[in-house]
C-alpha cells in the first residue's frame, strides 16, 4: 500500500478561547439556536395531581368494610337510629294509651253491669223521692216522701191541702194543727163532722186541692227515672255505632294500608309483604280496639307508628339499602370526576377489523 498519499503533517491545536469573566452570562450562538429535531425537547402535558383519600373515611371503610367517602354519605346512616330512637318513643307511648284504653273498657263494662240505680229503692216512686229531697233540699223531706208514693188522684182534697201547706215548711207544725188552719180558712169548725161541712166551702176547697195536685204532680214530673238498657239493646245500639264508625274510617283505612315504600327524604325501601299482611289489624287494634277517633291528626299518629314499626323490625336490611345505595352514589361520583363514564370494553384483538398482525420470526427470515 502507498502511504505517501496520506497526509502527514500534524493538525495545529485548538484556539483558545477568552472568556470575559464579568459577564457569565454566555451569548447564544447562532448554531446554539438552531436545533434538530432529534434534539427539541417534547411538550409533556402536566398531569393532574392525585387526590389523596380522608384519612378518616380510609380508617371507617378499612375497619368496617364500607365505601364512605363524604360527610353527607355518613349522615344518612347515622340519622337513622335517631329516627328508630323517636319512633319507638312514640311506639311506647301507643302501646301504654292502648293498654288504659283496654283498662277503660273493662271498667266501664263492670259499672254499666252493676250500676242500676234502681235496685238500691223499694220502688220507682221511692226512687223519685230521693231526688226531691236532693232537688229542694230546704223541703219537708217526710211529706215530700209522702207526695211521692203515693197516687194523689186518691188522696182525699183535705189532705192533699195539708200536704201542699207542709212541703217547702222543714219545721212545719204538727199535721193537726196544719188541717185546724185550713179549715178555718175555708169557714168550717174542725171539730165537726164532714158530713156538716157547708156545701160552698167543700167546694171552693175541692178547686184549691186539684191545683195542689197539679203543682205537686209537675214537682214530680221533673224527676227522670234512669233507663235500663237491655243486653239486646245495648248490643244493637254497639253494632249500628261501630256501623257508623266503619263508615266514617274507611278512607283512613286504605291510606293506612297502601304502604309499598317507605320514603325519608331521597331515601326508598320497598315495604315486605309481611309487614303489609300485619297493616289492616293494626289500624283495627288503633282506631276500633283503642276508640281513636277518625281524625286527621290520629291518621298522622298512626301513620309514624306504622313507619316506626317497620324500621324497628326490618333495620339491618334497611341499613343494607342505605349502604350500598351510598356505595353506588359514591361510585357514580367517582366516576364522574374520572370522566370515566364509558362502558368496559370487554371485546378482544381479534374481534377488531383491519387488525395489522405483526410477522412472526418466520415471515423476518422470509424477506430477508
Amino acid at each position: 500500500m502507498d502511504f505517501g498519499k496520506f497526509n502527514t503533517i500534524p493538525p495545529a491545536p485548538p484556539a483558545e478561547q477568552v472568556v470575559d469573566e464579568t459577564n457569565t452570562e454566555q451569548q447564544p450562538t447562532e448554531t446554539s439556536q438552531v436545533q434538530s429535531p432529534e434534539t427539541q425537547p417534547t411538550q409533556v402535558e402536566q398531569a393532574q395531581p392525585e387526590t389523596k383519600p380522608d384519612v378518616f373515611f380510609e380508617t371507617l371503610n378499612k375497619r368496617f368494610g364500607t365505601q364512605f367517602k363524604a360527610d353527607d354519605e355518613l349522615k344518612a346512616v347515622l340519622n337513622t337510629p335517631k329516627k328508630i330512637s323517636e319512633y319507638e318513643t312514640r311506639l311506647s307511648e301507643y302501646e301504654t294509651l292502648k293498654k288504659s284504653a283496654e283498662d277503660y273498657k273493662k271498667e266501664i263494662e263492670r259499672l254499666e253491669g252493676s250500676q242500676d240505680p234502681l235496685k238500691y229503692f223499694s220502688s220507682p216512686d221511692s226512687y223519685i223521692a230521693e231526688q226531691l229531697k236532693i232537688k229542694y233540699p230546704k223541703s219537708n223531706p217526710d211529706t215530700l216522701h209522702k207526695i211521692a208514693t203515693t197516687d194523689l188522684s186518691k188522696m182525699d182534697d183535705l189532705d192533699v191541702l195539708v200536704k201542699d201547706k207542709q212541703l217547702f215548711v222543714p219545721d212545719a207544725p204538727k199535721e193537726g194543727i196544719i188541717r185546724s188552719v185550713v179549715l178555718k180558712h175555708y169557714g168550717i169548725d174542725p171539730t165537726s163532722a164532714p158530713e156538716e161541712w157547708d156545701e160552698i166551702s167543700v167546694a171552693e176547697m175541692k178547686l184549691d186541692a186539684a191545683a195542689a195536685r197539679d203543682k205537686i204532680n209537675n214537682l214530680k214530673s221533673v224527676i227522670e227515672m234512669p233507663k235500663i238498657v237491655s243486653k239486646e239493646e245495648k248490643l244493637r245500639a254497639e253494632q249500628d255505632a261501630m256501623a257508623k264508625k266503619e263508615t266514617a274510617i274507611a278512607p283512613l283505612k286504605e291510606t293506612f294500608s297502601k304502604f309499598d315504600k317507605f320514603r325519608n327524604e331521597d331515601f326508598e325501601f320497598d315495604v315486605p309483604d309481611e309487614y303489609k299482611s300485619k297493616l289492616p289489624d293494626m289500624f283495627q287494634s288503633m282506631f276500633i280496639n283503642a276508640g281513636l277517633e277518625p281524625t286527621q291528626e290520629n291518621l298522622d299518629t298512626a301513620l309514624e307508628l306504622r313507619d316506626a314499626l317497620l324500621l324497628k323490625q326490618y333495620f339491618p336490611k334497611i341499613k343494607e339499602v342505605i349502604a350500598k345505595e351510598a356505595e353506588t352514589r359514591l361510585q357514580a361520583k367517582i366516576d364522574a370526576e374520572l370522566h370515566n363514564t364509558q362502558p368496559p370494553n370487554t371485546a378482544t384483538l381479534t374481534d377488531q377489523e383491519n387488525v395489522n398482525t405483526l410477522p412472526g420470526l418466520g415471515g423476518l427470515f422470509k424477506k430477508l
